[in-house]
């Protein structure tokens, strides 16, 4: 089966959000699932892109689990109000490459 998830939070931020999906992601992989999770590049909880990390529009990657990651572009939130959150969510994924 194909499976997308969609999440705004994804490894390497130490968020627990991230953790649940990327072992989400990992497990359904195991189970003989095509995994592809669309998320945005890692900024939380500093609001900064991280190092090794270069932003643009998209990017994709393989991971040795054998899902696919794909980021796309959205702002950054260097606040946790509610405003610049809702920001950060509504621009992420707008621009999705397929």
């Amino acid at each position: 089966m194909n499976i997308v998830i969609v999440s705004s939070v994804f490894l390497p931020e130490p968020i627990v959000s991230a953790r649940t999906s990327q072992s989400l992601a990992h497990e359904l992989t195991a189970l003989g699932h095509v995994v592809k999770v669309i998320t945005n590049f890692p900024n939380r909880p500093a609001g900064q892109i991280y190092e090794g990390y270069k932003r643009s529009i998209f990017s994709s990657e393989n991971t040795p689990s054998g899902y696919s990651i794909t980021r796309c572009f959205s702002t950054f939130s260097k606040s946790s109000s509610i405003f610049s959150r809702l920001l950060e969510n509504v621009v992420f994924g707008f621009i999705y490459p397929d």
